[in-house]
């Protein structure tokens, strides 16, 4: 029929398109937890981030993985990785990764999911940082910023909380984390995102004032 939708199979044929990605990502994650991004709204992102094919994404605070699979399918990048702390998120992404195992492999053989605490698993050698710290403790935050001075090809950083909302002197007396993010980082897009728990959300997109 003229003008008829693809059915699912083929969508799985289409993997870079962005209809297809999309349907690729809540057939196999249906729904949205608490805290986490509508596609379209990483969709966004992606667009802005100009993803590259040696680039290496790591999502901190995964959840059930709808971010690093929607990545791994909508750009030629070299890894995706997530790593949760809630076990039973993190169960659910390995559930959804399974199922592209089935259908999409190559997509899948670029995605590790980790269930741990990102304080104490050894962060991979990311190029591109996503950081879903909507409801992180001024502590956690900073703990987080701080483990991103060990990522030597790091170039972008997204996070929905900004290292530290009130950047003054203090945070230099103090030897605070945001410091030494601000003088390697410029924000370089503010934009709104949508979430399954709140309405006026942000996205903030930091890159490296001078590539590693």
């Amino acid at each position: 029929m003229c003008g008829a939708r693809r059915s699912r199979v083929d969508a799985w044929k289409y993997p870079t398109s962005k209809s297809a990605s999309l349907d690729v990502t809540k057939r196999h994650l249906k729904g949205l937890t608490y805290g986490e991004i509508h596609p379209e709204s990483w969709e966004m992102v992606l667009r802005l981030l100009k993803l590259l094919k040696d680039d290496i994404l790591l999502d901190v605070g995964s959840g059930t993985g709808k971010v690093v699979i929607q990545t791994a399918i909508r750009s030629k990048i070299k890894r995706c990785i997530g790593i949760e702390l809630i076990a039973g998120r993190h169960n659910v992404a390995v559930r959804a990764l399974g199922g592209l195992q089935q259908t999409m492999p190559e997509i899948a053989g670029k995605i590790t999911f980790i269930n741990g605490d990102a304080l104490t698993v050894d962060f991979p050698d990311a190029t591109v940082v996503f950081i879903a710290n909507h409801i992180f403790e001024l502590q956690l935050n900073c703990d987080i910023f701080d483990k991103l001075r060990g990522l030597a090809n790091l170039r972008a950083v997204v996070c929905m909380r900004p290292p530290c909302s009130r950047h003054r002197e203090a945070c230099r007396v103090r030897g605070l984390p945001c410091v030494y993010f601000y003088a390697n980082f410029e924000l370089a897009f503010e934009v709104p995102c949508q979430v399954s728990w709140a309405s006026g959300a942000k996205l903030f997109v930091y890159k490296r004032r001078t590539l590693p």
